[in-house]
Order: structure tokens, then C-alpha cells, then sequence
């Protein structure tokens, strides 16, 4: 048995009721994905919470999110082979007065960042309300892994370059589609690609840049 998966084993519970874990509180929920099909929204749920500043643990069948000191989210496959969300929160170092409203504030976290990564995988990230900066070439990309810097790259194009654009393809062209964990090898094609993509809605628009993070 995994870590995650013992970690399901205790916080299992009937779908939104409040449990009591060992030293923690928690609530799950049942995603709209398979348990098959979890592991491919691991890569956009951690692109999703690092452009939050939130820290990301990822294990075999699960990725962890940490809201805070005391809470964390929980995108886990469990021992009932569902994939599941779940809060949960430390009673040890929160009063018992205060784990409800901990609990609804890391669902929020979590269904934030979950509606981030299913607009990902949808191709429809731009209307998604990140806390990473969308301007034209603006934003500090350095940092940044090849990964993330195609999701922000085409995220960036699609909001600046294909809103308001007659051409109704355009948001269809820089769709990131994820099938499994993209690798760095995918990546740097699809930021070598931007180029010949971009020419043509140029022609639109012939004041927009190519974003920072689309350079390599």
C-alpha cells in the first residue's frame, strides 16, 4: 500500500461528511474523472497550484497540495479505486472551534485549483483566473520549467493574441491538450511550434509580442 493510499484508508468517508482522522479532519469528494485517468491531471493540478504559491507533493497515485500550516488538499486515487478529492485539516494545532471554516477554506483551494487544471485539459485555461501575469511578454519566467513555461507560453497567447480575434480558430490553436505527463522533449516542441503559429493571427493583430515565456 502507498503513503497516499493509507492515507485514504483513514480519511475515508461517506461523499462531503466531516470525518475525524487520527490528528486530523477531513472531507472527501468524489472527482468527475476516472480513477484510470487520474494520474493525467497530476502535471496541470501542480502547474495550477505552483502559479497559485502553493506547494505540490506527488506521489504514485496522488497529488497533495498544501494550503497552509494546518490544511491540505488531497487529489488521490482510493482503496474503492475512485479519484477523490479530499480537505483535511490538523486538529492537533487548530482549535475545534475553527476546523469547519478550515475545512470550507481548503475545499475553496481545492476546487479553485481543480477548476484551473480541468480548464487546462480542456484547452480553455484562459478563462481561468490565475495568479500569474498574463501581459504581453510580461511576467518572471526564469524560473520555470520547460513544462511550465509552454502551459504559460500558450495560456498567455490565447488570452492576449485570440481575445476578441474574428477568426474563430484561433483559441483552437493554442488549446494545450494533455494526454499523461508531458515531458520536456513534448514541450519544447510546442514552444518551437509558437512561431508559425502565431504569423498568421499577426496579421490581425500586429502589435502583439510574443510572451517571455515562450522564448527559450
Amino acid at each position: 500500500m502507498t503513503r497516499s493510499q493509507s492515507v485514504a484508508s483513514v480519511l475515508l468517508s461517506v461523499l462531503g461528511a466531516a470525518t475525524l482522522a487520527a490528528c486530523g479532519a477531513a472531507k472527501q469528494y468524489v472527482l468527475p474523472v476516472s480513477a484510470a485517468k487520474a494520474r493525467d491531471t497530476f502535471a496541470p493540478i501542480a502547474w495550477c497550484a505552483q502559479n497559485k504559491n502553493l506547494e505540490t507533493a506527488k506521489f504514485d497515485d496522488a497529488i497533495h497540495v498544501k494550503v497552509d500550516e494546518n490544511s491540505w488538499v488531497y487529489y488521490q486515487v482510493t482503496v474503492n479505486d475512485t479519484y477523490d478529492m479530499v480537505v483535511w485539516v490538523d486538529t492537533d494545532k487548530v482549535p475545534q472551534g475553527q476546523v469547519n471554516d478550515k475545512l470550507t477554506q481548503g475545499k475553496a483551494v481545492g476546487d479553485a485549483v481543480w477548476a484551473c487544471a480541468d480548464a487546462q485539459m480542456k484547452g480553455t485555461g484562459a478563462t481561468v483566473n490565475l495568479t500569474v501575469s498574463t501581459g504581453n511578454g510580461g511576467g518572471d519566467t526564469g524560473n520555470l520549467s520547460l513544462c511550465d513555461r509552454m502551459f504559460k507560453c500558450y495560456l498567455d497567447i490565447s488570452t492576449n493574441l485570440c481575445q476578441g480575434n474574428p477568426d474563430a480558430n484561433c483559441k483552437g490553436q493554442f488549446e494545450v491538450k494533455i494526454s499523461g505527463s508531458p515531458d520536456d522533449v513534448a514541450c519544447k516542441a510546442a514552444l518551437d511550434n509558437v512561431t508559425s503559429l502565431v504569423q498568421p493571427y499577426k496579421m490581425i493583430k500586429a502589435d502583439f509580442a510574443v510572451p517571455a515565456a515562450c522564448h527559450l
